[in-house]
């Protein structure tokens, strides 16, 4: 853990080098096994572009999870260490953020793999694996090792998550300056944009033109439910107190313009008017620690993927007159 800890929080160039090194590692695999450009494709493959579109996934998504790891990692560290500088948070994120069990870890690889292995691949590849060619190994290998890395990645990003969610339990409540508490929403939008670019990425899997919703359910699956709770879990804790504090202040203030309106003067009325333009401008304050462009960024990111899949149908339809001469 201490390696892994090392390379993630302190080394210097690790998002530059890890990346490449995956995609040349993955690469060399595929190349050497001849799933990668190769016009002979295994049973239960179509066509050499489906063949292509899948490797392509297998190569691009593990070098950008890698990379994303260290730099969201890394961003949630600048963001904790904010909340020190806003004097929100006292104690150092390198105690409560950075430190994370062993074992967890390697609960979260292991459920990655078993994901991998009983989800992601076929029957007869999972059960006869010594007995099949390198090309379709190769493809077992890039699934089980997608799949590993996603749960470690999950892993890390959960537990950040639920470093955050702790620290909103504890930190003082403003309902007059929420922009203080923008890393609680910016670590969770982080992810949001993260699952974005590897939904985007399943386009590959159409590379033939051809959508096969068996492709895509199983990292819908996992994907969706992610981006929903990396993003909410972060700020929950806060938005819960917000919410509280929020009901308890216009709670008094009902009692308070109640309290006035007892009061037959004509300064009662001043005061009462008063009290009810403050009333309703915290009523209207939000309880999330989002603004504006933290809301703008997220509407784009959620409709990134469909438009992106949207866009990979017109293609297929577009080829297909093409090719059909209709």
């Amino acid at each position: 853990m201490k390696a892994l800890d090392f390379l993630i929080y302190r080394a210097r160039y690790t998002a530059e080098i890890v990346g490449p090194v995956v995609l040349l590692l993955l690469s060399a695999l595929f190349l050497y096994s001849g799933a990668l450009f190769s016009e002979s494709v295994p049973k239960f493959y179509s066509s050499s572009e489906e063949l292509l579109g899948q490797v392509l996934l297998m190569i691009l998504t593990p070098a950008f999870l890698a990379t994303y790891l260290v730099v969201a990692q890394r961003r949630s560290l600048r963001f904790a260490d904010r909340l020190v500088a806003s004097h929100l948070v006292s104690s150092d994120p390198t105690d409560w953020l950075q430190k994370i069990a062993g074992r967890t870890v390697l609960f979260g690889v292991i459920v990655g793999f078993l994901y991998g292995l009983l989800f992601n691949l076929l029957p007869e590849w999972r059960n006869s694996f010594g007995s099949l060619g390198l090309q379709v190994q190769s493809i077992v290998i890039g699934q089980v090792f997608l799949w590993t890395l996603v749960g470690l990645v999950l892993t890390y990003r959960i537990h950040t998550a639920m470093c955050f969610y702790r620290q909103g339990k504890v930190v003082p409540v403003d309902l007059y300056d929420t922009s203080k508490y923008e890393p609680f929403a910016r670590n969770g939008l982080d992810d949001v944009f993260g699952i974005t670019v590897l939904l985007v990425l399943t386009i590959l899997q159409a590379l033939d033109a051809e959508f096969r919703l068996g492709n895509y359910i199983y990292a819908w699956i996992v994907a969706i439910p992610a981006a929903a709770s990396l993003l909410i879990l972060p700020m929950l804790s806060l938005h819960r107190r917000l919410l509280a504090h929020k009901k308890e202040f216009l709670e008094e203030m009902h009692r308070q313009v109640a309290d006035a309106s007892r009061v037959a003067e004509p300064d009662s009325l001043i005061q009462i008017e008063l009290l009810m333009q403050h009333r309703d401008r915290v009523r209207h304050t939000s309880a999330w620690p989002i603004d504006l462009s933290i809301a703008f960024r997220l509407i784009l990111f959620i409709i990134i993927p469909p438009l992106a899949w949207l866009g990979a149908a017109f293609v297929e339809l577009g080829l297909d007159k093409i090719l059909t001469g209709s």
